[in-house]
């Protein structure tokens, strides 16, 4: 049993690695095609903070 869950945890692991970084423009890119309410709490902080608070510009900066 405990073996069987260790190689479970392993695989997700591995599998998660496997997709672009966060914040990256594959990622953003990604994430604006995911339907808004698929989007998991954290996905939504993370694309605020790098896909849409980094293209906004301020005018006088």
């Amino acid at each position: 049993m405990y073996l069987r869950t260790l190689v479970l945890a392993a695989m997700a692991m591995l599998l998660c690695a496997c997709g672009p970084e966060v914040g990256s423009e594959e990622w953003c890119k990604d994430m604006t095609k995911k339907k808004q309410q698929d989007l998991s709490m954290e996905e939504g902080q993370a694309f605020m903070k790098h896909c849409v608070m980094n293209k906004i510009e301020v005018p006088g900066m």
